[in-house]
């Protein structure tokens, strides 16, 4: 197995993400161990895969339902000096609403032809995609069906993802390039989390590490995610609770307190996640993390959430 050269340090998202996990990545990474081979279903903005320590070997393969997370991936994997080339480009507030219109008319047929071939990916809807979530106020970038809408640009607030780095002298090309690098031999899927999580992706390659942060359930009022997706934390759950007894996976699943009881041999431990909370239940829901880690997880002396 050949061992792939990377950075030195973890990279930080392209992008900023609701509910994004990048304060934990270390402890999951604790976690999860040397393992052979790592599958994050529900990607995101990848928080967890880019704070991989470094060098490793093995396998990686990440999945996404969302077609415009899944083209970003693939585009910049694939060529991030052309995103970079649609990437740059000024703060314009009327340019945001075009563009905005313009990549949510074609998210249907932009995920119908990632789901067609595995290769295919615009580098154009990539590079907008990723400077308008930069400055996009609030949920609701190039929204889905039931996706909440807040605002456009916002004057306060503070450059994020893409947009921040552009602000360098030599531009964001360099941090693109080094992310290009890092994903070279990531598998990248589109569709159901499930697809990413048979015996033929995870424990036929060795020892496995599974993080599995699927959308939370509505039940437990928290605003970072909307639009029915309990049904996706439910069947994420019952797949973890089934199989984190496996010698072969070590599992980590990620929800809020009450969501979903710990199962039997599991670690809880809680968090709170960080970031701006506008609502009363929006701070509570930041209180209420929790990951919950399977019996071969390597976390074992940290204190659990029913410890004294």
């Amino acid at each position: 197995m050949n061992r792939i050269t990377l950075d030195r340090e973890p990279l930080t998202p392209p992008f900023p993400w609701f509910g994004g996990k990048r304060t934990i990545a270390p402890m999951v990474w604790q976690a999860f161990g040397d393992v052979s081979n790592y599958v994050e279903p529900f990607a995101g903005a990848l928080a967890v895969l880019l704070g991989r320590p470094v060098p490793f070997d093995g396998v990686e393969t990440i999945n996404d339902s969302d077609g415009f997370i899944v083209n970003a991936w693939r585009a910049l994997a694939d060529d991030a000096v052309e995103v970079a080339r649609w990437v740059e480009y000024p703060a314009h507030e009327i340019d945001l609403h075009a563009r905005h219109r313009w990549l949510a008319a074609r998210r249907d047929e932009l995920t119908a032809r990632l789901h067609a071939d595995p290769h295919y990916y615009d580098a154009e809807i990539a590079g907008w995609w990723l400077w308008g979530i930069a400055l996009w106020v609030g949920q609701g970038w190039c929204p889905t069906a039931h996706a909440p809408r807040r605002g456009p640009l916002s004057l306060k607030s503070r450059p994020r993802g893409v947009m921040r780095l552009s602000f360098r002298a030599e531009g964001v090309g360099p941090y693109l390039a080094r992310l290009q690098a890092r994903l070279r031999h990531v598998r990248i899927a589109c569709g159901d989390w499930s697809r990413v999580c048979t015996p033929s992706a995870t424990t036929a390659w060795g020892i496995t590490g599974v993080f599995l942060d699927p959308p939370y359930p509505d039940d437990t009022h928290d605003v970072t995610y909307s639009g029915g997706n309990g049904d996706a934390s439910a069947r994420a759950y019952a797949w973890a609770v089934r199989h984190g007894r496996s010698p072969l996976l070590r599992v980590v699943f990620c929800t809020m307190e009450g969501a979903h009881p710990v199962p039997e041999g599991w670690t809880a431990i809680r968090w709170e996640r960080n970031g701006y909370h506008v609502t009363d239940d929006a701070r509570d829901a930041a209180r209420r993390e929790i990951v919950m880690m399977s019996p071969g997880c390597q976390l074992m002396a940290q204190p659990s959430l029913f410890d004294e």
